[in-house]
């Protein structure tokens, strides 16, 4: 057998109607443990449409069937009225659930545009046929209804304190979420009226005055230890001397070579090639280097 289609009942949900079998095909609701319960007949349908209350339900074939129709009221299964709505290809109940419209549509058919307002007995309440066939149905539509009622009230904006209010609280165990009373009895049984008790249990539960002695050590050391990592040492004579040193070679280094540089333009001259006069200054500065470079190496 073929399932053409199948549906639940939408007012109680615990119960389904299936179409299967070829033309013409069998419809049978089932429950939920897919007992059947109740026969439909044989019939040409194809679709399984219930009312938005779920106490309707129309069992129907169109597209390229007839149009049949058969409404059954799903308390009692009892068969409401059998009609033929010829050349429907649309179907929708109105949110009321007592009328139903039916449309011929483009593009499933291009010819004899129509809509028809129906109820459950078969009665055409209200019929539109487009003029002419060069005017074409496209689509149906019921109006929600919530257009037709006033819009609601908008809201005022909410006030920073009423932001702050709303924002969630920090986590207060079950002890003290009751004021600072309560808090003091949970953690402070034998203080009573404000009143402390020697023994008790807060007394107790203090570190002794050799542990608070040792702990302040512990965290004057730990002070003293970081102190000394952060401290900058202070220079040596070595390091004097040694920075000396490294400055006097630092500067030989660079007279070497300004007098490399003069030896280069000393070859420019000999080769007949004309210097600028700062060049030509330079090369005028060879012995002041050289003196210089031996003072420093002394």
């Amino acid at each position: 057998a073929v399932v053409s289609t199948q549906s639940g009942h939408y007012g109680r949900g615990d119960e389904f109607i299936v179409l299967y079998g070829f033309m013409p095909c069998k419809g049978t609701l089932f429950n939920v443990k897919c007992d059947p319960i109740h026969e439909f007949g044989e019939n040409h349908y194809n679709e399984i449409l219930f009312n938005p209350q779920g106490n309707m339900v129309g069992l129907c074939g169109f597209g390229n069937l007839r149009g049949k129709i058969k409404f059954y009221d799903t308390e009692n299964n009892k068969l409401l009225s059998d009609f033929v709505a010829a050349d429907a290809t649309f179907f929708e109940w109105a949110p009321c659930g007592d009328v139903f419209i039916t449309g011929t549509l483009s593009p499933r058919l291009r010819q004899d545009n129509e809509f028809k307002l129906w109820d459950v007995s078969g009665k055409i309440l209200h019929h539109y046929q487009v003029p002419t066939d060069e005017t074409q149905l496209w689509q149906l539509m019921w109006i929600n209804p919530a257009t037709l009622l006033p819009p609601p009230v908008v809201p005022r904006p909410a006030t920073s304190k009423e932001i702050a209010a709303g924002k969630p609280q920090a986590y207060r165990p079950p002890g003290s979420r009751q004021g600072p009373a309560a808090a003091t009895r949970s953690l402070l049984p034998n203080v009573q009226g404000g009143v402390y008790k020697p023994g008790s249990d807060a007394q107790r539960n203090q570190p002794s005055r050799q542990a608070q002695k040792n702990q302040r050590k512990r965290e004057n050391r730990a002070k003293q230890i970081e102190d000394e990592k952060n401290a900058v040492p202070e220079p040596t004579m070595q390091d004097l001397q040694s920075t000396i040193v490294d400055e006097r070679e630092k500067k030989v280094r660079n007279l070497k070579k300004k007098l490399h540089q003069i030896e280069k333009l000393k070859g420019q001259v000999a080769q007949g090639k004309t210097l600028e006069k700062n060049q030509m200054d330079k090369i005028a500065s060879e012995n002041d280097l050289i003196e210089e470079i031996k003072r420093l190496e002394l």
